[in-house]
């Protein structure tokens, strides 16, 4: 996938990668402009665009390039060289920024720049992404409600590493006090991030020595405005506002959410308005499907859902 350096309509830049097909190219032209997505990607927590191009084994090129569908994959706000959104607009959580800066800035910028050869846009999260891009699917179906619509044509959202029950450990965590004073930025130690992102056996050797260079720091702020928009039952009010179809696969070994049939039904369950909910639980997979022995499967699926 190739670097790509964007100027945002209020001035800020975002950068990530992308893998744009050559409109010459047998998969490009056997799919109707219409009916080709723009996908975009959006990482989690203390990764970056890279997530999704690791290596050549775990690429969403390789997908984007045997389907024919675009891939965008941003550098979230915060993260590598796209800027910050603080002070946040509205004095609003981490989450909610994150979405303003989505529905505002960063997807309609997107949209300008890449869909033009296509007919609508998809949005792949995953983990920490999660919340702001089920707050902007939820503004996206108000607004067109109104007959306003949005500068992008936002049709579909696919989910992997979230949930709505987490696994003990993380909720016993959860119970202890926030460091004081709270860091604005914090770092996990690479053998302890694989060990619990794609522990040993769920990834082909090889990941491991991408891991330094997929690692970025992570804003504190991720996880300490967690609970405040999606736990104690909130995300079953952000999911209630989707309309568009979505897509969740919720891996089995999950370390930081449970990997039942019940959980993800759960979940699926919260979007109540959705015209299409398509939920399975990975089987053998870890919370990094994306790479792990699972990643073109993973993809897979996101591109033919789109």
């Amino acid at each position: 996938m190739q670097p790509f350096k964007l100027t945002l309509p209020n001035g800020g830049t975002l950068t990530g990668l992308h893998n744009l097909l050559e409109p010459s190219s047998p998969a490009y032209t056997a799919i109707l402009v219409r009916n080709r997505p723009l996908l975009v990607t959006i990482h989690g927590g203390s990764y970056s665009s890279t997530y999704f191009d690791a290596d050549q084994k775990h690429s969403a090129s390789i997908c984007s390039n045997g389907l024919g569908v675009p891939v965008v994959s941003i550098d979230r706000p915060l993260y590598q060289g796209s800027s910050s959104f603080y002070p946040s607009e509205e004095g609003k959580t981490y989450h909610e920024a994150l979405a303003l800066w989505l529905h505002r800035y960063i997807l309609p910028t997107l949209w300008k720049e890449y869909g033009k050869e296509c007919g609508s846009m998809v949005l792949h999260c995953h983990s920490l992404a999660t919340p702001s891009a089920v707050i902007v699917a939820g503004w996206v179906a108000q607004e067109r409600e109104k007959g306003e619509g949005p500068a992008y044509p936002l049709a579909g959202l696919t989910i992997s590493g979230f949930g709505t029950q987490n696994t003990p450990q993380i909720v016993e965590q959860g119970k202890q006090p926030p460091p004081d004073p709270r860091p604005e930025y914090f770092n996990f130690p690479i053998d302890v991030k694989d060990n619990r992102m794609i522990p040993k056996g769920t990834a082909d050797r090889a990941i491991y020595k991408q891991s330094e260079r997929l690692d970025s720091r992570m804003p504190y702020a991720e996880i300490a405005d967690y609970k405040a928009i999606w736990g104690d039952s909130h995300w079953k009010a952000l999911c209630g506002k989707v309309e568009m179809p979505v897509m969740i696969g919720l891996a089995e070994f999950d370390a930081l959410w449970i990997g039942t049939e019940e959980h993800v039904k759960e979940f699926a369950g919260g979007f109540t308005a959705s015209e299409r909910v398509d939920a399975s639980v990975v089987k053998g997979a870890p919370h990094c499907m994306e790479l792990s022995y699972w990643a073109q499967e993973c993809k897979l699926r996101e591109a033919k859902r789109s």
